[in-house]
């Protein structure tokens, strides 16, 4: 009897200890979930200048003093070569929307302007002849002027640019000072609106730059994992892809930028999208513009 009630009691000490270790795992879990989810929902604090706005993806880019770029979603949007600081929250494509508070999305502060910026991406198109080239990044794809004296930079390369934002070409920057970085290995991103969808080809033709300033388009070709049913005409796209030969790009992954519910949109997502918890931990700290 006291046999049995021994091993009755070391059966129960078990099921309690199992039952201990399955709460302790269920919670690591529910942590690195929470963990990843508030990750990609990190708040970023932004401070920089004003360099570009695209109207159909209602957005704005701000450049820090390091040269990154942020697409902001908002419903209004500062001038251009405003200097502004605010929270940012990061929306799933990628991209960024002002830090909403108990009245609604907050404001960025404009603390001045400037008139130079440094601008950090990759090259996806060169035009010799317009003598202008477009600088990409999460969210943007704009337009640089190039130095009538210099050479352009190829597609693929990781550059930052410094020069000065033009109003008048609404954030169209021209470059005075230009510094390659080499080769982007692992894919870019590049924004801009669906021009033409051709199925037979599986190819996407895209505007150049966000904001078809420059009239140019590229060629993206679309792998047999991605539906193409889903792309329309006219829609505004972020796009992560890889350099083909001749200037065209393969596509690897796709999301919405029509907007911040675009922005939003899980069911236009395609393709690999990345870490975001790995991305989360490249917030730009706060600091003074060079």
């Amino acid at each position: 009897m006291d046999r049995g009630r021994r091993v009755c009691k070391l059966g129960l000490m078990g099921l309690l200890a199992c039952i201990a270790l399955l709460a302790i795992a269920s919670g690591a879990q529910a942590r690195r979930h929470h963990g990843s989810h508030q990750g990609r929902r990190a708040v970023h604090h932004v401070r920089g200048v004003v360099v570009h706005r695209n109207a159909r993806a209602g957005s704005f880019v701000v450049a820090t003093s390091s040269g990154r770029l942020f697409a902001i979603h908002a419903a209004n949007s500062p001038a251009l070569g405003s200097y502004v600081s605010g929270p940012v929250r990061r929306m799933r494509n990628h991209t960024f929307a002002l830090r909403r508070g108990r009245r609604g999305p907050e404001r960025m502060h404009v603390k001045g302007s400037r008139t130079q910026a440094r601008v950090h991406g990759t090259v996806s198109h060169v035009d010799g002849a317009g003598k202008t080239f477009v600088v990409s990044a999460e969210g943007v794809s704009m337009l640089v002027k190039g130095r009538l004296a210099s050479a352009l930079p190829a597609v693929g390369k990781v550059v930052t640019v410094t020069g000065t934002v033009d109003d008048e070409n609404e954030g169209e920057i021209e470059e005075e000072g230009l510094e390659e970085e080499g080769q982007d290995p692992s894919g870019f991103d590049i924004e801009g609106t669906i021009l033409e969808v051709n199925p037979t080809l599986r190819t996407l033709k895209i505007s150049a730059d966000d904001d078809q300033a420059s009239g140019e388009s590229v060629i993206v070709h679309v792998p047999t994992t991605i539906d193409m049913s889903t792309f329309q005409v006219n829609e505004e796209v972020d796009l992560t892809v890889t350099p083909l030969t001749g200037g065209e790009f393969e596509l690897v992954a796709t999301s919405s930028d029509e907007g911040e519910q675009g922005a939003e949109d899980e069911e236009d997502e395609q393709g690999e999208q990345g870490d975001d918890e790995e991305e989360s931990e490249e917030e730009e700290e706060p600091g003074e513009d060079d």
